[in-house]
């Protein structure tokens, strides 16, 4: 949008007559909508593709490799701006009213968002192991998954394993729940926080069996899935290396070999992230000169961090600011059709002047990546759940620290 004089006369531009400063032929459409103005938002759209650069060719190969380096330059080096501690704090404070703002909104008890936060999706985008073509993500935590439910609880000594007793173990989630696990059990019918189904808990992982509705079920497919997959999820970051789980600082310099997960210190902090997941970059060629880089990261950090984006999603929409930003509306439409409702309501508080050198424009943006920094991501949180009074929330904490800590990054060639 533009509120500036009358915009350059378009230069070589079939059927524009300089002199009349007007359009005198072309498509009926496009006269029609010059002679009545914009009517509807489709209007707009058709306007705006056939102004933009979507006929040009594809990049070429030293182009998609040029976007690549400017890519992983924006996500690696340092911005220019300056990150001082009085801005860290400014950040923080900002983030801490508007939590305070959202928790009157859910009249101080916003930790009923968490209720049902195992909720999860599994896309068929691309993972490391799955293309998108063979099932992407879906089939890589499908496959992990039907492992992890069948295997049987021992006494095997595991990192997750908070304490033993006779005949099993108590599992500590990532959720604070202290979840009593069988020994003989698979992992399906012992890693529960729901009762199984009476009907299932004398068959085999997968079995069928009648619905109470219509149709079949089946066994180990029900509402402890998803705290499952998040379980797995977690167990496969302490396995690597990427969460401890205890309680104590545990010191790393960058470029040091991933640590030794069987050795576990006493007094080491739960969940707290103490080496680097992978991200994986490529580049995909598209008409109007655009180089697209798509990102993959592992499965057990995208699962991981699910339920900390819907977390925010569900918490900040309540605010009637943050609404355009859920929602697939053409924000610059809904603007301006919300001025014109609210002048027609009430004349006197939009200038008609403002009209006369309203024009639109189409633009885009120069890249989609902007610089981040860990400092503000973990100010941001911090200051976001002091507000919403959930900072003691074990999950919280280790999936926003998780989020704002180190990834190695890989690439490859276009």
């Amino acid at each position: 949008m533009s509120f500036r004089s009358d915009p350059k006369d378009p230069v070589s531009w079939p059927g524009w007559n300089p002199e009349q400063r007007k359009f005198v032929r072309g498509p009926n459409w496009l006269l029609k909508l010059f002679e009545n103005g914009i009517q509807f938002k489709g209007e707009v759209t058709r306007i705006a593709h056939l102004t933009s650069k979507q006929g040009f060719p594809a990049p070429r190969k030293d182009v998609q490799a040029a976007a690549v380096i400017e890519h992983h330059k924006v996500l690696c080096e340092t911005p220019e701006r300056p990150l001082t501690a009085n801005r860290l704090e400014v950040i923080e404070f900002l983030a801490f009213r508007i939590g305070v703002k959202v928790l009157k909104r859910y009249k101080g008890n916003v930790k009923r968002v968490l209720d049902h936060a195992e909720h999860i999706s599994l896309t068929n985008r691309s993972s490391y192991a799955s293309s998108r073509e063979d099932g992407g993500r879906a089939k890589e935590v499908s496959d992990l998954f039907q492992d992890w439910a069948t295997k049987v609880v021992d006494d095997t000594s595991s990192p997750w394993k908070i304490h033993e007793e006779v005949g099993g173990h108590s599992t500590l989630s990532p959720w604070g729940m202290m979840v009593e696990e069988t020994h003989g059990l698979p992992r399906w019918k012992s890693f529960i926080h729901y009762s199984l189904r009476e009907d299932e808990q004398n068959l085999d992982y997968l079995a069928f069996f009648d619905s109470a509705f219509i149709g079949t079920n089946r066994a180990g497919l029900n509402q402890n899935c998803g705290i499952q997959i998040l379980q797995m999820a977690f167990e496969s970051l302490v396995t690597k290396g990427v969460f401890r789980i205890d309680f104590s600082p545990y010191t790393r310099s960058y470029g040091q070999s991933a640590p030794d997960v069987s050795v576990i210190r006493e007094n080491d902090e739960y969940g707290q992230p103490i080496w680097h997941s992978s991200l994986r970059t490529s580049v995909k060629p598209e008409t109007g000169g655009k180089s697209r880089i798509f990102t993959i990261q592992e499965w057990d950090r995208t699962i991981y961090l699910q339920p900390l984006g819907h977390f925010f999603t569900e918490t900040l929409k309540v605010l009637e600011d943050c609404k355009p930003g859920f929602t697939s509306s053409n924000a610059g439409w809904d603007w301006a059709q919300h001025m014109g409702t609210v002048r027609h309501r009430n004349r006197s508080s939009v200038p008609l002047d403002l009209f006369k050198i309203f024009h639109l424009s189409a633009n885009d943006l120069v890249t989609a990546t902007d610089y981040g920094d860990w400092r503000v991501g973990r100010a941001i949180s911090k200051g976001y759940f002091a507000g919403l009074e959930v900072s003691d929330n074990l999950y919280l904490k280790s999936a926003s620290d998780l989020l704002n800590s180190g990834i190695n990054l890989e690439s490859a060639k276009p």
